[in-house]
């Protein structure tokens, strides 16, 4: 409709021209336990940035996986960027950044997410909080993390938990608490 294409690109510098890269370009690439790698996988749970790092859970097929992008470039992540934090039976739930520093919970516990000395390694290690993250969104980060686990509300900054459930409403978070009320209010429901 009146519009003409000139091609100015000879064939030799199209043949030079650097591929792009299907696997690395597409955030998140899993790696399956048959080692073929499925590319562009969305996972439930990004957090960041952290040191230039965009960070990612919720795997459904490596559950206790965390996945990062390439440092400064988030529409990028190199397949080798995972690293496993804990086992499959106790999947990662999310994640945040507090006081300069990554971290992911998992139903049984808190993991730190240190950085290597390289560009794309992470080290976690199990922090000594002691109770996990009941349900992914069941957290919040201001002067300390707060947090619902299997048994109340918890505070942490990073390390052991101390409990912010005090005695009058303890029995609401309490599963084997007969009854379905506690002066009124009913119980949390686990399931």
């Amino acid at each position: 409709t009146g519009f003409t294409y000139t091609d100015s690109v000879t064939d030799l510098s199209i043949a030079s021209a650097t591929e792009i890269d299907l696997v690395s370009d597409k955030p998140f690439s899993i790696v399956q336990t048959d080692s073929t790698t499925s590319v562009a996988q969305p996972l439930q749970f990004l957090f960041g940035p952290f040191l230039g790092y965009i960070l990612a859970c919720g795997d459904t097929k490596n559950p206790g996986f965390i996945y990062w992008t390439n440092k400064f470039d988030p529409d990028r992540q190199d397949p080798a960027n995972n690293v496993e934090v804990s086992s499959p039976q106790d999947p990662l739930q999310n994640g945040f950044v507090y006081n300069g520093l990554a971290y992911s919970f998992s139903k049984a516990g808190l993991y730190a997410l240190y950085p290597g000395l390289g560009d794309t390694t992470f080290t976690p290690s199990k922090t000594s909080c002691s109770r996990g993250l009941w349900t992914p969104l069941a957290f919040c980060v201001g002067p300390q993390v707060f947090f619902l686990s299997n048994d109340g509300i918890y505070a942490t900054a990073g390390g052991l938990e101390q409990a912010i459930t005090d005695d009058k409403v303890r029995p609401l978070f309490d599963p084997d608490q007969s009854g379905t009320t506690v002066g009124g209010i009913g119980i949390v429901d686990y399931t």
